[in-house]
């Protein structure tokens, strides 16, 4: 495994911080709970397993720990490389949100979002210290937030269609055949598991269970990041930190 996708998929270093959210205005096992993206249409050819797989692979937990603790220090960001050509181009906005990132995609009705998170800390609403500690330390039951708004999925709809507090929207350009089949996708594991479901009024986001386990090695900025990859992005850097950048098509620099 290269240098940078070890230190990207060691996790996140932020520690409590990451585990505040929005400042306001795996085994290889699959889950029984959903299909790996390989049987996702129109996604062929992902089929390297659970992202949290794949972080694991290669590395021992206290490497891991090592990784994340030597980017303390760091402040890079990652850049998100949109695939060179599509032939039909749909945007996508990733949300910098302080903390942690999310995921806006066209939806029929306007737009729908989605987050990651530790499951304690987001649907049960319990932010204690000990539970913080314990989403660092140890992987934890996660959860996935959706919310739908009937605002335009337009980067000045996206801002305004909200209710929680955005730092920076990132607009992606993607094929629009993935990114049907990403919502689809995602729609339908929030909807298998919607019998549990909570609501966050803090983040306007409502919770259900996700099979994948949250930790420090896999947070909500991992997770975005990752489902950009399906999309066709590619991720340069660590994906530690909700600091985004987007090169442009063609472009050597990337932009903030």
């Amino acid at each position: 495994m290269r240098g940078a996708d070890l230190v990207r998929r060691a996790g996140s270093a932020a520690w409590l911080p990451l585990m505040g959210g929005e400042r306001r205005a795996r085994p290889r096992a699959r889950s029984s709970t959903g299909a790996g993206l390989a049987e996702m249409p129109g996604l062929g050819g992902y089929a390297h397993g659970w992202p949290f797989a794949r972080r694991l692979r290669g590395a021992s937990f206290l490497g891991a720990l090592a990784g994340a603790a030597s980017l303390l220090s760091t402040g890079c960001a990652t850049t998100i490389v949109p695939p060179e050509s599509v032939e039909r181009p749909q945007a996508v906005f990733v949300l910098d949100h302080g903390r942690h990132s999310s995921l806006v995609l066209p939806h029929a009705q306007g737009f729908v979002r989605y987050a990651y998170g530790d499951w304690g800390w987001y649907a049960e609403v319990d932010t204690g210290t000990v539970e913080a500690s314990r989403a660092v330390l140890l992987p934890t039951r996660a959860g996935l937030g959706r919310s739908l708004s009937r605002a335009p999925a337009t980067r000045e709809g996206v801002r305004e269609g909200l209710r929680v507090g955005i730092q920076a929207i990132h607009e992606v350009p993607v094929e629009a055949d993935r990114v049907s089949a990403l919502r689809a996708w995602l729609e339908a594991r929030h909807r298998a598991n919607r019998g549990g479901a909570k609501y966050n009024a803090a983040y306007d986001l409502t919770f259900v269970e996700y099979p994948e386990p949250y930790a420090f090695w896999n947070n909500s900025n991992h997770m975005v990041a990752d489902w950009l990859e399906r999309l066709d992005c590619r991720i340069e850097g660590t994906a530690l930190w909700a600091w985004w950048t987007v090169k442009p098509v063609g472009a050597t620099a990337p932009r903030r």
